[in-house]
């Protein structure tokens, strides 16, 4: 998943797993802006959800560099308009 997320240049992303024969199976592993509604998560994961993101997002407020282009594209987007190849950003 982490490869997966950092080709797309995803900061947050959701995985649902279903269950066939006992093997967990990928259902739903592509969404940079999930759900994460206390009702539908729970309490504890609403609150932890919370506190990561927020510490996401002050880490990345202070990362920040005036002047320069300061988003994270992923290697899938950066190879399509620099028209190279995937297996160049490895």
């Amino acid at each position: 998943m982490l490869t997966l997320n950092q080709y797309l240049g995803y900061d947050l992303n959701t995985v649902e797993f279903a269950i066939r024969d006992g093997v967990p199976v990928a259902i739903d592993f592509c969404n940079p802006a999930p759900d994460a509604e206390a009702a539908n998560v729970g309490q504890a994961n609403f609150e932890w959800v919370v506190e990561a993101v927020s510490e996401m997002a002050i880490r990345k407020a202070r990362e920040h560099k005036a002047g320069c282009d300061n988003l994270s594209w992923g290697k899938f987007m950066r190879a399509a308009v620099d028209k190279r190849e995937l297996s160049e950003f490895a």
